[in-house]
C-alpha cells in the first residue's frame, strides 16, 4: 500500500542504508543535481521501513528524490513500507531494488552479499540484471572488514583499490596490515599504482598471522596481527645475501680483477668463481619466483617471520632460513642438491651463509 507521509517524518540515515558515495547530508549521490524542481507526476514511490527499535520511518531508496522534493518546497511524499524484520533485511531489499531496476552497482551487490550471506548464484536465480564484472567486484567488496568497507563507500579508498584488497586478502588482519603499509607509503609521499598494491597484497596474503593477547579496559582481549613486516624484512635480507654472492664472485671472476688479486698474492679459481656467481644468480631468480607460492620456501619464510616476531635476531634467523631455502629449492624444482643430479648434470654447490 502507498501512503502520503510528511517529509519530517521520514528519517534519513544514508550511512546505514545507502552504502554509496554521497555528496550531501540527505544522502544524495548527485544524480538529480541538475534538476531544478521536483515533479510529483514523474516521481516514484519511496521505499521505507518501519524501524521498531527506533520507532521511526527509515528511508531505504530515493534519497535523491527526497533531496529534490525538499529543495522544491514539497511537504510530503508517497511512501511504501517494506516488510523486513531487521536492518540487514531492509538494507538487502534496498540493494535488490536498485539491482532489479538496472541501477545496481558493485556496492549494491556487496551490500546484499554482506547482509544476507548470499552468492552471485542467488541473484542469477532471481533473474536480476548485473554484469559479471559488477558481481565479481561486489563479492570482493563484501569480504572487506567494516572499517575498510566504510572507507570505500565514502570514497576515502578508491573503489578499484578496495576491490583488489577484497579479492586477494580475505582476513581482516591482512587487510589492516596492507592499509598500514599504504598509509606508510602515503606519509612518505610515495605514489603507488594499483599493480603495486596488488603485489603488496599478495605478499601480505602469504605472510603468517599471529594471535596476541592484549590488556584493555575491558580485560584481556585477543587480536590477530599479520607478520608481513617481519616476513618482508627476512625476504629482503635473504635476497641481499643471494645478490651479494652473485656480485662478489662475478666481480672477482673477471680476468683483470683476478690478475690484480693474484699479483697481490691471492690465488683465485676463476672457473669456480664464475660457477658460484651463476649459481647464485639462478638461485635468486628461482627464489623470486617461489617465495610467494605455497611450499617449503614460503614455509621457511613464514617460520622465520614468527621467530623474528618472538624477538630472535635477524642474523640468526636469516642464517637458518637461508640454509632451509637453499636445501628446499632442488626439491621444489624436481632436482636434488649435491653432485651428480638427474641426467648426470652436476648440481650447484652454494656458499654457506657465513661466507657471504
Amino acid at each position: 500500500d502507498v501512503f502520503e507521509a510528511p517529509l519530517e517524518q521520514i528519517h534519513l540515515d544514508p550511512e546505514r542504508y545507502q552504502y554509496k558515495i554521497v555528496h550531501g547530508a540527505r544522502g544524495q549521490t548527485g544524480s538529480l543535481a541538475g534538476a531544478s524542481r521536483y515533479e510529483r507526476a514523474f516521481g516514484d514511490v519511496l521505499d521505507v521501513w518501519w524501524n521498531p527499535e527506533m520507532q521511526r520511518i527509515d528511508l531505504l531508496n530515493g534519497h535523491n528524490r527526497y533531496d529534490l522534493a525538499a529543495r522544491s518546497g514539497e511537504r510530503s511524499l508517497p511512501i511504501r513500507f517494506v516488510e523486513a524484520e531487521t536492518v540487514e533485511q531492509a538494507r538487502a531489499f534496498g540493494a535488490l531494488k536498485n539491482i532489479a531496476e538496472g541501477n545496481g552497482t558493485a556496492l549494491d551487490a556487496a551490500k546484499f552479499f554482506r547482509d544476507t550471506g548470499a552468492t552471485a548464484d542467488t541473484l542469477a536465480s532471481r533473474g536480476l540484471p548485473m554484469t559479471e564484472a559488477k558481481l565479481r567486484d561486489g563479492l570482493a567488496l563484501a569480504r572487506l572488514n567494516q572499517t575498510l568497507f566504510g572507507a570505500a563507500v565514502r570514497g576515502e579508498v578508491p573503489l578499484e583499490r578496495a576491490v583488489i584488497i577484497g579479492s586477494i586478502l580475505p582476513e581482516p588482519a591482512q587487510q589492516f596490515a596492507l592499509m598500514h603499509e599504504l598509509d606508510r607509503a602515503a606519509r612518505r609521499r610515495k605514489t603507488l599504482t594499483n599493480a603495486s598494491v596488488q603485489e603488496m597484497a599478495e605478499w601480505i596474503r602469504d605472510a603468517p598471522t599471529e594471535t596476541r593477547q592484549e590488556e584493555t579496559l575491558f580485560g584481556t582481549e585477543e587480536r590477530t596481527v599479520s607478520l608481513a613486516p617481519e616476513r618482508a624484512e627476512l625476504t629482503a635480507a635473504i635476497r641481499r645475501q643471494l645478490a651479494g654472492n652473485r656480485e662478489l664472485f662475478g666481480r672477482v671472476s673477471k680476468t683483470r680483477a683476478a690478475a690484480n688479486l693474484a699479483r697481490a698474492g691471492n690465488v683465485i679459481d676463476i672457473q669456480r668463481s664464475q660457477a658460484i656467481s651463476q649459481e647464485a644468480a639462478q638461485l635468486l631468480d628461482i627464489f623470486d619466483q617461489l617465495k610467494n607460492l605455497g611450499g617449503p620456501i614460503s614455509d621457511a619464510l613464514n617460520t622465520g617471520a614468527r621467530r623474528l616476531a618472538q624477538g630472535e635476531s635477524l642474523a640468526r634467523v636469516q642464517s637458518d632460513s637461508f640454509t632451509q631455502i637453499r636445501d628446499a629449492i632442488p626439491e621444489v624444482i624436481g632436482t636434488r642438491l649435491g653432485r651428480g643430479g638427474p641426467g648426470g648434470i652436476e648440481q650447484p654447490t652454494l656458499l654457506e651463509p657465513s661466507a657471504t
